[in-house]
């Protein structure tokens, strides 16, 4: 993650958050939530023992979820009418949410040791149903979400944030105005950064959080992940650039001019913190196999370096940003995720899970392409309006068990998922990587 390039950038009224928002007290408390959020992760991460404060099993995520579905309420608005200030209602909801999972966090341990899971106190009770509400509405809050929250990071060969949304925000105010400068009509272009910034979630060597997700619920080696993903997101680009190519061909569409194209030379002086950061994040995760602290290490050189060049120097309105960037976006896939537990924890416990991948063999008959193609429906149908990691998650243990119980390969029915999840991004009626670059466009959503 870089920080902010803008000098002059509000922090309080960045480009994807809410606009003006957060102002005053309401802004600083959103970023101390954030701030120690981040710092109970470090201290978890690295074992540090901060104050003595080590969080065991469920008590450590009880207190995340609490810290940032809290900054969640004050980020995001219940509705339209709400976007630029800070209702009243929104202060209990996030009190209510650190008080209930402040409380589950205490009692981690206990719950465990003691069965909750089968009959808890009466206090728990009323605290989970709590959580169970809060986290409805911070989901209702997910839908698009990505859309509103700051970009994270973008990725010379692929996703650093896994994010869809946050490539297009990212590489669509460079790539879309370039592409229409040169003939590319806007809706076009439009739909040309959406397939691109879709297809970078494939791509690795990082591919977002879904690799690492992906490699822990196979319990196969990182790398085993992003050699298997290579060569389907190889020919995902080929594709789009045989495209690009025979609509540049029919309408006679030439390159930019010589003289507006930018020296190899002077981007690579300016740029080379971002590659030096980048291959030591992959040389971290694919060797040395760290991928708890590789994000970490490579973020603190990023920074570092940062420093050096006056340009990209991190002064205080511009740490202030970098927070606020982080805070938004775990915020934001907190609440999501958080309703994905919800589901997924639902369909453990009543053994619906089992019953669909039962139901999909028994409807396949068999017949293996039959089963694809009934897979490829459901993962598209469920992946509609979710990030591409949440989508993933409910749809390993949904569906992945029934296209494995049909002797198809593990990691390849993983990834058939995945594409097939992410790909709802691209196609109506939700297509919201398609309303986010038509947006930076200025173009026609249902054109693009």
């Amino acid at each position: 993650m870089k920080p902010s390039s803008d000098a002059s950038a509000e922090p309080a009224n960045t480009p994807d958050s809410p606009s003006g928002r957060l102002q005053g007290f309401a802004y600083w408390c959103a970023m101390g939530l954030g701030s120690l959020g981040f710092l109970m992760a470090i201290n978890q991460t690295f074992n540090l023992k901060i104050l003595g404060f080590q969080p065991l099993g469920n008590a450590y995520l009880y207190y995340l979820i609490g810290i940032f579905l809290a900054a969640a309420f004050l980020c995001f608005p219940a509705w339209s009418g709400a976007r630029h200030r800070v209702s009243w209602y929104d202060w209990p909801l996030a009190l209510a949410a650190l008080g209930a999972c402040g409380y589950l966090g205490y009692h981690g341990l206990i719950m465990i040791q003691l069965g909750w899971d089968y009959m808890a106190p009466i206090e728990a009770t009323a605290a989970s149903a709590v959580l169970l509400v809060l986290v409805l509405e911070g989901v209702r809050r997910s839908r698009g979400g990505p859309a509103k929250v700051s970009v994270l990071s973008s990725g010379i060969l692929g996703s650093l944030s896994g994010s869809v949304i946050s490539n297009i925000l990212t590489t669509g105010p460079i790539t879309i105005p370039t592409m229409k400068k040169t003939g590319y009509p806007a809706h076009y272009a439009a739909a040309i950064e959406a397939c691109a910034s879709t297809g970078g979630t494939l791509m690795p060597p990082i591919m977002g959080a879904v690799a690492f997700i992906m490699a822990s619920f196979l319990g196969v080696p990182y790398s085993e992940i992003i050699i298997a993903a290579f060569l389907p997101a190889l020919l995902f680009y080929l594709a789009l650039l045989f495209q690009v190519d025979i609509y540049a061909a029919k309408r006679g569409l030439k390159g930019m001019p010589e003289a507006d194209i930018p020296s190899l030379k002077e981007t690579l002086k300016d740029g080379w913190p971002y590659l030096l950061s980048l291959v030591m994040l992959i040389y971290m995760l694919l060797f040395m196999r760290l991928e708890a602290y590789a994000p970490y290490y490579a973020t603190v050189v990023l920074l570092g370096i940062s420093m050096f060049k006056r340009r990209h120097r991190l002064n205080l309105k511009r740490a202030l940003a970098f927070i606020w960037d982080l805070t938004t976006s775990v915020s934001n896939l907190v609440a999501i995720l958080a309703g994905i537990g919800l589901v997924v924890g639902g369909l453990s416990y009543t053994g619906v899970a089992g019953a669909f991948s039962r139901e999909l063999l028994l409807y396949a008959d068999g017949s293996v392409p039959l089963m694809l193609a009934a897979g490829a429906v459901t993962s598209f149908v469920l992946g509609m309006g979710m990030t591409v990691s949440a989508c993933y998650i409910f749809l390993s243990i949904l569906l992945a068990p029934a296209l494995v119980s049909a002797g198809l390969n593990p990691l390849a029915s993983h990834l058939f998922i995945l594409y097939w999840g992410m790909m709802s991004y691209i196609t109506p009626p939700v297509a919201l990587a398609a309303i986010t670059a038509a947006g930076v466009a200025g173009a026609s959503g249902s054109k693009t």
